[in-house]
């Protein structure tokens, strides 16, 4: 429902607007580098508490300022924050997220920005050893989508009895006059 909203809210900023139709991204066929290149491992962060799915969008700008042949990145956190779409301080409290998860290594410098240098993420075995408070996490995620596949399923058994027990009462009451017309 809630997304029904947000969705709704789209729409009306839109004003009658349309979205141009896009083709599919199919990265295997990208010869462009247009697109972040992610490392797979980074989707176990998100189950760390103080980790926010967004610092991957982060962690992915970081990436793409890194510059080979100086071995770092070095946008100003004004930069990072206005291409990130949050404030500075939104910015620097996600970089130091960044930095304790062990994604970023950051070097202040005195009267310049920062160097940053995106890390690795760890392998899953490795960073659920690291990390067992976010093994917890995932399995209260695995059991809340098996809760949810349950309460659909039982849904739509539920509507389907509702159907074919509203075909047999329709079968057994004659129609109304009403009813005939609506039907014509």
């Amino acid at each position: 429902m809630a997304n029904e909203t947000v969705g709704n809210r789209i729409k009306e900023r839109l004003n009658g607007r349309s979205i141009p139709k896009q083709r599919v991204y199919d990265k295997t066929k990208e010869k462009e580098s247009i697109f972040f290149r992610l490392p797979k491992e980074i989707e176990h962060y998100v189950y760390i508490p103080e980790f926010r799915p967004e610092m991957i969008y982060l962690y992915a700008l970081i990436s793409d300022y890194y510059n080979s042949e100086e071995g770092y990145a070095f946008p100003s956190v004004g930069t990072l924050s206005i291409r990130y779409g949050r404030n500075e301080g939104t910015t620097r409290q996600h970089l130091k997220v960044l930095q304790a998860v062990g994604l970023l290594e950051i070097t202040h410098r005195e009267g310049y920005s920062s160097i940053y240098r995106p890390l690795y993420p760890l392998k899953e075995a490795d960073f659920y050893g690291v990390f067992p408070e976010a093994m917890e996490e995932r399995k209260k995620a695995e059991t809340q989508v098996e809760k949810e596949r349950q309460r659909s399923k039982a849904k739509r058994k539920f509507r389907s009895v509702d159907n074919q027990e509203s075909v047999v009462n329709q079968e057994q009451q004659p129609m109304t006059l009403k009813e005939m017309l609506d039907w014509l």
